[in-house]
C-alpha cells in the first residue's frame, strides 16, 4: 500500500483488518497478499482504491489545476484500474472501433507513444509511473487515437473514461467545473493549445 501512496489512516484500518482476519482463520500462515487483499471488506477495499485513484488525478495537472477536489474525490469513484502487460497496445493509431476517449494514468510501469510511418514505427514519447496520456482525445471527444500506445513495462493503469466524466460532470452539482471543462475543449479545438494547457 505504501507503494501506491494510500493515506496513513486507511493503511491502518486495514492492518486492523488483516490482524483480526489473521486471528479469526487457521490458515492465516499459508494466505498469500492477493488473498488477504481480496478478503477485505468491500467498503475497505473500494476505499482503498478510492484513495489511489483520488490520489493520482492529483497527480495529473489538467485535473488537479482546473477542478475542485470534491469534483476529483466524486471522480475517482468512478475511476478503473487496468493491467497490461508489456508489449500489449493499450490504444490503437486512428482506430475507431473500440475507443473510448479516456485519461489514462501510469500508476506503475511505462509506456510509449508511437507513430506508423509506411512499415516502420517512431516513438515519439516514453513515459512512466506518475505521467498520463490521452487528454488531447479525452478533452475533444475523438472518435480514435491520434497516435499508438503500447504498454512497454507491466503496468497498472488508473482509467477516467470521458463518459463517466461527463455524467458526474452534467449532473448539475458541478456548475463551475463544467465551464471551464467547455472553456477548455473550445481552447484546445480553436487553438490547439496543448502546451500551454499542459496537455498530452
Amino acid at each position: 500500500m505504501r507503494r501506491h501512496n494510500v493515506s496513513s489512516e486507511i493503511q491502518q484500518r486495514v492492518r486492523r483488518a488483516i490482524t483480526n482476519m489473521y486471528s479469526e482463520n487457521a490458515h492465516a500462515d499459508k494466505m498469500q497478499p492477493e488473498d488477504v487483499l481480496h478478503d477485505l471488506q468491500p467498503y475497505l477495499k473500494q476505499e482503498v482504491l478510492q484513495d489511489c485513484f483520488y490520489k493520482g488525478l492529483m497527480n495529473i495537472d489538467y485535473f488537479k489545476h482546473n477542478f475542485s477536489k470534491h469534483f476529483l474525490q466524486k471522480l475517482s469513484m468512478t475511476t478503473h484500474e487496468k493491467l497490461y502487460s508489456k508489449d500489449e497496445i493499450i490504444i490503437k493509431e486512428k482506430q475507431q472501433r473500440g475507443f473510448e476517449p479516456s485519461i489514462y494514468y501510469i500508476a506503475q510501469g511505462a509506456v510509449e507513444k508511437y507513430i506508423e510511418v509506411g512499415k516502420h514505427e517512431r516513438v515519439l514519447q516514453v513515459l512512466s509511473a506518475g505521467q498520463c496520456f490521452g487528454q488531447y482525445e479525452f478533452i475533444t471527444n475523438a472518435t480514435c487515437g491520434v497516435h499508438s500506445v503500447r504498454c512497454t513495462k507491466n503496468a497498472s493503469i488508473y482509467v477516467i473514461r470521458l463518459d463517466e466524466f461527463l455524467s458526474l460532470l452534467n449532473s448539475g452539482k458541478f456548475n463551475e467545473e463544467r465551464e471551464k471543462f467547455y472553456n477548455t475543449k473550445d481552447r484546445v479545438v480553436f487553438g490547439r493549445e496543448l502546451k500551454t494547457l499542459k496537455l498530452s
